[in-house]
C-alpha cells in the first residue's frame, strides 16, 4: 500500500469532467501507467483510476500521481492523507492527438474499471 498527501494540481482533470486528486509522495511508484486502485481516505474506502507518469498529451514530462475516484461527488481537502493500492494495470501512458481523444479514453478506462470492480465486490 502506498501513502501520500493531496496537493494542488492544474485543475485540468476537473475541466475535462474527471476531477483528480494530485498526490505527493516521498517514494512514488516507479512504473508509469493507468491502474485501477483501491483507496482509503479518512477511513473511507473507494475505488479509482490512478495515472502514474508524464502527461504527454499536454507536453508535460514531469512524473505525476493523480487519482480519479469512481462514483465520488465531493471534494477532498489539500494535505489530506491518502492510502492506495494498485489492483490492475489498464494501459500504458500514451499521447493523444487532442484533449477530446484523451477524454474518450478516460471514459473507456472508467467503464472498464467499473465492470472489473463489480466482479470483485
Amino acid at each position: 500500500m502506498y501513502r501520500g498527501i493531496t496537493i494542488s494540481g492544474d485543475g485540468r482533470g476537473k475541466k475535462m469532467g474527471f476531477p483528480t486528486l494530485n498526490i505527493l509522495m516521498n517514494t512514488p511508484p516507479k512504473k508509469s501507467g493507468v491502474f485501477i486502485v483501491y483507496v482509503i481516505i479518512d477511513e473511507k474506502e473507494y475505488f479509482g483510476l490512478l495515472h502514474l507518469g508524464p502527461r504527454p498529451t499536454f507536453h508535460q514530462d514531469e512524473f505525476r500521481i493523480e487519482i480519479f475516484l469512481l462514483n465520488f461527488n465531493s471534494s477532498i481537502p489539500l494535505q489530506t492523507d491518502i492510502l492506495f493500492s494498485k489492483i490492475k494495470k489498464i494501459r500504458e501512458v500514451i499521447s493523444f492527438k487532442n484533449k477530446e481523444e484523451l477524454i474518450e479514453q478516460i471514459e473507456k478506462d472508467r467503464i472498464f474499471a467499473e465492470k472489473y470492480i463489480s466482479r470483485l465486490t
